[in-house]
């Protein structure tokens, strides 16, 4: 998904260190606030317009900007404009989060964290806002305050939980996870870092996330538990293919399911079908081979999607992977037949428009009017079918209104593709739905037996990549060893990144135990990534040698070593040690 444009600011004259929310005059037309429907609680939410600014770094002052605002139970979020999808501003609350009138009309939140699609522009709280009129003004500062008062009352609520000194996870958090992992990492918060929203549907929001374990980047599904959402679920689970969405885990916390699968970043078929309008033939055999592959492997353990079309078709360079399996079914044995009709009218096999039962070769009528698409720009009926489809009320209503003439070989548009490609498409699109290819004879079918498919999950490595500096820049929880063995424990300290100077820093054990400390000249916490030598794993280092023949904590060890001192650390896993030295040894390859 397309960021938002950045937004830039530019300091006011004024030196004055407190924000003045009414010292600057912005001229915007008067929008009133509306209330919306909240995709996760379906609560109604406060929404519209505000001119809001920010304390900017060493600028004390800032022009006010105008910004589309949602109040969340978290925070505001800003859009560029109503129809945004991603938010260009976060303001988020936490218990220390005030908000106090300024002036008829205006008001100011303090002691809140601010982000934005900026990120070299620092941005410092408090933030002042200023409303249409007074009376929104109000109805804002009212909204916000309950929130905040919610939010006090939980962390209170907190406070009085029986509270262990052992640290535990609970258990009703995890409920699925395709990888095992130590104990505190069953917990959603300790396993996943949330990163910015990258998508919002009727009843769920995604966001980007990073698995501290792996260090890949995910998309997390966040939504209020429904029936089709459990069976979405269900059938994650039993389906395992590089062509279909993956499942890493399912998460419950506070009536809220986390629904945690593979990020795809070029985003979906059908929004690079408007850029391109048309595929070359080759590389719409390499997309629908796999899309094919896909749905060979659901088709085999029973599985039927429904709802084959570009949007639910994702990719990853060249990657593809079928998703969104909210409609699929799974039938009882390979014969059974759905009757009631559900999908997209304009990719629907005949049978569903005509109301008859229909089982899997419905997939296959779909897929081929996905193919018809990106060879022609166009469907493979008429503007008009088109419209009388847009015009049905429901599946079963009038049969199949669509004129597909266009499929007849005196179509000039045939000459535009192979021979192969003509065949394999009226094989797919046959109205009897006995006639039509399964999708293992389409893959054996002479268009797509010769196809190349990717035998690198390039996606993973992309997502790992750039995941690992997420994590990095924002500090992992390392266990730090004397460089000569002699402290009985090592420390706990986070190291972390800094890309612009391209320097790595960690914390000193005062942070822990402030009684130990050490004049930061004599005992830097820093190097330069350029004079690191290597990144060597294991326990080989005098750093560990209280560690020696513990062959398990070896594996949880590494150092970045330089010429004049080695850094040596421990992980908490021997994933996690894996992924640090793998990421720092490609920032060394850079």
């Amino acid at each position: 998904m397309a960021e938002p444009p950045t937004v830039m600011v530019s300091p006011a004259s004024t030196t004055s260190d407190e924000m003045d929310p009414m010292a600057i005059d912005v001229d915007a037309p008067y929008e009133p606030p509306t209330e919306l429907l909240s995709p996760t609680s379906k609560q109604k939410y406060r929404a519209g317009p505000l001119q809001h600014r920010c304390g900017l770094g060493f600028l004390k002052s800032a022009g006010f900007q105008r910004k589309f605002f949602r109040l969340r139970d978290h925070g505001l979020l800003g859009y560029e404009a109503q129809d945004a999808h991603a938010a260009s501003l976060e303001i988020l609350f936490n218990v220390f989060t005030v908000v106090e009138p300024t002036a008829p009309g205006a008001f100011v939140l303090r002691h809140v964290d601010v982000h934005q699609t900026s990120a070299w522009l620092k941005v410092e709280d408090p933030v002042a806002f200023r409303a249409g009129n007074a009376v929104d003004a109000d109805a804002w500062v009212a909204d916000i305050t309950a929130k905040l008062e919610l939010l006090k009352h939980r962390d209170e609520a907190s406070k009085h939980r029986k509270q262990s000194l052992i640290p535990t996870h609970n258990a009703e958090d995890l409920l699925f996870s395709a990888t095992t992992d130590p104990p505190f990492y069953r917990s959603f918060a300790n396993k996943y870092l949330m990163l910015g929203e990258i998508g919002e549907g009727s009843f769920s929001v995604v966001r980007k996330g990073v698995d501290r374990v792996t260090a890949e980047v995910c998309a997390i599904k966040c939504s209020k538990p429904t029936p089709s959402l459990l069976e979405e679920v269900a059938i994650l689970k039993l389906l395992s293919h590089p062509n279909i969405i993956g499942l890493h885990g399912v998460y419950k916390t506070n009536d809220m399911f986390y629904i945690v699968m593979d990020l795809m970043a070029d985003g979906d078929l059908c929004d690079r079908l408007i850029e391109v309008q048309r595929f070359p033939e080759d590389e719409v055999k390499r997309i629908i081979a796999q899309v094919a592959r896909g749905i060979e492997h659901m088709h085999g353990l029973n599985v039927v999607h429904r709802d084959i079309k570009p949007e639910n078709i994702l990719l990853h360079k060249d990657s593809v992977k079928i998703a969104d399996f909210g409609l699929a079914k799974r039938m009882a044995d390979p014969t059974a037949l759905f009757q009631k009709g559900c999908g997209t009218p304009e990719y629907a096999a005949p049978e569903l428009l005509y109301g008859r039962p229909y089982g899997t070769q419905s997939d296959l009528f779909s897929l081929g009017v996905v193919t018809y698409v990106l060879l022609f720009g166009a469907f493979p009926f008429t503007v008009a079918s088109a419209a009388a489809l847009q015009r049905l009320q429901r599946f079963s209503e009038s049969g199949d209104v669509r004129d597909m003439g266009c499929l007849h070989p005196a179509n000039p548009q045939w000459q535009f593709v192979s021979p192969e490609a003509q065949d394999a498409l009226l094989r797919l699109l046959a109205i009897d739905p006995a006639e039509r290819l399964t999708a293992t004879e389409f893959l054996a079918h002479p268009w797509l037996a010769a196809t190349p498919l990717p035998t690198v999950d390039i996606r993973r490595l992309d997502c790992v990549q750039v995941g690992f500096l997420e994590l990095l820049c924002r500090g992992i929880d390392v266990l730090k060893h004397n460089k000569d063995g002699k402290d009985k424990w090592p420390h706990a300290s986070i190291l972390r990144f800094d890309v612009a100077t391209q320097m790595l820093s960690w914390t000193p054990a005062s942070v822990v135990n402030p009684k130990k400390r050490f004049p930061a000249k004599s005992h830097p916490r820093r190097l330069f990534l350029l004079d690191v030598q290597e990144v060597v794993r294991g326990a080989s280092r005098p750093a560990f040698a209280k560690l020696a023949g513990d062959e398990a904590k070896a594996t949880l060890c590494l150092s970045i070593v330089t010429a004049a001192r080695s850094l040596d650390l421990e992980l908490p896993t021997a994933t996690q040690r894996d992924v640090l030295v793998d990421g720092l040894r490609r920032l060394l390859q850079r």
